[in-house]
């Protein structure tokens, strides 16, 4: 026997076939666009914390002090509303999310309270919240004579002087139309 050569070769090709999976690579322009979005929602959060930790900011310097009553069945967002109108907190919305986040809107409670535009909203919230009203009020009964409500007044420390000069009734006379009928020498 006598093997013969072929005279010319022939390549074949064989594809070659895998059972593994195939991996897509996404084009360039889809990983662009997600950094783009990833970079939006990171400097996005920290522009929203940013603002928010400012808004928890005192107001001013200022320490004189204010009285608030907040009325029983308030909301929060009409608490929010009276504080920032008082010039108390720099933002009524703050004021809410503080007091959702830290889960005191149940907790708010009806009183007078003193604050100062130096307190922060962190500050002010929490007193409402623990119900740190302000002790040094003066309440006028009812049925009390004019004589009596100005000893009250005096014994809670004001001046003798300046509770006889606040109950003169001629500086009221010409704001409140109920005193204009009034005699001059009634009190």
């Amino acid at each position: 026997m006598h093997y013969r050569q072929p005279t010319s070769w022939r390549i074949i090709y064989v594809p070659k076939y895998s059972f593994e999976k195939k991996i897509h690579r996404l084009p360039r322009r889809v990983w662009i666009i997600l950094a783009v979005m990833i970079v939006l929602i990171v400097g996005g959060t920290v522009a929203v914390q940013r603002v928010y930790y400012n808004n928890l900011q005192p107001v001013s310097n200022s320490t004189k002090p204010q009285y608030i009553t907040v009325a029983s069945g308030l909301g929060v967002n009409q608490i929010a509303n009276q504080l920032h109108t008082a010039g108390l907190i720099r933002s009524s919305q703050v004021f809410e999310w503080y007091v959702s986040i830290h889960n005191a809107r149940d907790a708010l409670q009806a009183g007078t309270y003193r604050f100062s535009p130096s307190q922060s909203t962190s500050e002010i919230a929490k007193a409402i919240a623990d119900g740190k009203v302000a002790t040094n009020l003066v309440t006028v009964l009812s049925g009390q004579t004019l004589s009596q409500i100005q000893q009250t007044f005096i014994k809670a420390g004001f001046s003798s002087a300046s509770v006889t000069a606040a109950f003169n009734a001629s500086l009221y006379r010409s704001d409140y139309q109920a005193l204009a009928d009034n005699p001059s020498s009634a009190s």
